[in-house]
């Protein structure tokens, strides 16, 4: 016997915590079943379990007790949404799943890499990109002609029920492989946002990876987010819309489409992803000309789209907000934080004063009065002046986090607290010199609580 069961089988306290967080005994029992770990006597020939089980007998059901049958078990927890419980597991045990590492992909990448990364407001070269992320490999960034000059492309996945998984070629292979968990029942009420149709709405995902003239600045990871951010909306029953690598007026032309009203008929919620270099209050194009952030605010609100009046408007920004790195202060305690790798950039740019922008010109409504500005909920990934982080072998700290938060949580919590959550992880990371990043939230006439609902409409 292996000493990872060995310690399960005979730690009584992680037994009984295991045991209190797990959501299904008897569905972990047929999963169990079906990856042939088992015994027979388990479950009967109508699929259903034999009698009562605790997690413990379970455990003492198993057929084989090695590494390779540890790590089934730990899997089969992971698919079934048992989060809680596959958390408890990690400290006490070390895997060499390939689940548990970065994908081979990935950590081709992270070896090509020969710099070392400091805090600096931009990227530093990078002297050996190589496979397999170059930007000139097209059969790994469909959206570059065989060429190699940029194209516009923009892919559409039509929502679908829980599980969501992306119906179209992926750009990257996510290190980690997380199920979004599905909730139990719909939460709605006065107080919260309705989120029960399917679709729900529009995921507009924007993410400018490759600067041509600007090679330096190219945001080696992003695939990760986005590919992140398509699976955790779609299992939220979102119409996901993905760009990748648009110039500053490009973005703006499809920008203001998406504001047209009509593109949100029937709709119950907006959400829209950014993902670039970007400064205190703009996001840089592919042609590192900068994109005011609250002009696209000002596309979406009540008076500009009518469409999404008092529905939720959700805004996660990942960018650079200044050139100042966090690196942080004295604590009230001498706790150690844990340190990620070297290889992480920031996704800063030139940094820009704030220039004004204005409504313009309101014209009195008939209808009932509401303000122009109402349900609006902006998700910066770094408080504004500093340096946002990202992990050339995982993606952004922000966006993981985010997934990860809410692939998890999202069936029971709202958005407030699943983002006080975020908060909570990236403030937990820090880099090998010493720095860190905390997110911003800024809420704009947010009215109600939000659930996702992940998996289930009416």
């Amino acid at each position: 016997m292996s000493s990872s069961w060995e310690v399960l089988e005979t730690d009584p306290d992680l037994l009984d915590k295991l045991s209190q967080n797990l959501l299904s005994v008897e569905d972990l029992a047929k999963s169990l079943e079906q990856r042939g770990l088992l015994r027979s006597n388990v479950i009967d020939g109508a699929g259903a379990i034999c009698g009562k089980y605790t997690i413990r007998q379970l455990i003492e059901e198993i057929v084989t007790k090695d590494e390779d049958s540890y790590r089934r078990f730990k899997r089969t927890l992971i698919e079934n949404g048992e989060y809680d419980a596959v958390e408890l597991l990690p400290n006490v045990f070390v895997l060499d799943s390939q689940d548990d590492v970065p994908s081979a992909r990935a950590n081709e990448t992270a070896q090509s890499l020969s710099c070392t990364l400091d805090p600096t407001p931009d990227p530093l070269p990078l002297r050996s990109i190589g496979s397999p992320f170059s930007p000139e490999n097209s059969s790994i960034l469909p959206w570059r002609s065989p060429t190699g000059c940029r194209e516009s492309r923009r892919e559409t996945v039509g929502a679908i029920t829980f599980p969501g998984r992306p119906s179209s070629p992926a750009t990257a292979d996510l290190p980690d492989k997380i199920i979004v968990k599905k909730a139990r029942a719909i939460k709605s009420g006065p107080r919260i946002y309705d989120l029960t149709k399917s679709p729900r709405g529009l995921c507009v995902i924007f993410n400018n990876r490759t600067f041509p003239g600007f090679r330096e600045k190219d945001r080696l990871g992003s695939e990760f987010d986005v590919e992140r951010m398509r699976i955790l909306f779609e299992a939220f029953n979102f119409t996901i819309e993905i760009h990748r690598d648009l110039p500053s007026g490009e973005m703006l032309s499809r920008l203001a489409e998406y504001a047209d009203g009509a593109a949100h008929e029937g709709h119950q919620a907006f959400v829209l992803i950014l993902m670039s270099h970007g400064g205190l209050d703009h996001i840089y194009g592919s042609d590192y000309n900068a994109v005011n952030l609250q002009d696209i605010f000002e596309m979406f609100n009540n008076f500009n789209c009518p469409g999404l009046r008092e529905i939720p408007k959700l805004f996660f920004i990942q960018a650079c907000r200044g050139d100042l790195p966090d690196n942080g202060t004295s604590a009230r305690d001498r706790s150690t934080c844990s340190a990620d790798g070297d290889q992480v950039q920031s996704d800063a740019g030139a940094y820009l004063d704030r220039g004004d922008s204005g409504l313009g010109n309101i014209f009195p409504l008939r209808s009932r009065r509401i303000s122009c500005w109402s349900d609006i909920y902006i998700a910066y990934a770094v408080v504004g002046g500093y340096e946002s982080l990202r992990d050339l072998r995982s993606g952004s700290w922000f966006l993981k986090a985010v997934f990860d938060v809410m692939a998890r949580h999202a069936h029971a919590e709202d958005l407030d607290t699943l983002m006080e959550r975020v908060s909570e992880r990236v403030l937990e990371k820090v880099r090998t010199d010493g720095q860190r990043q905390c997110p911003e939230v800024t809420k704009i006439g947010w009215r109600k609580k939000l659930f996702f609902n992940p998996g289930l409409s009416e």
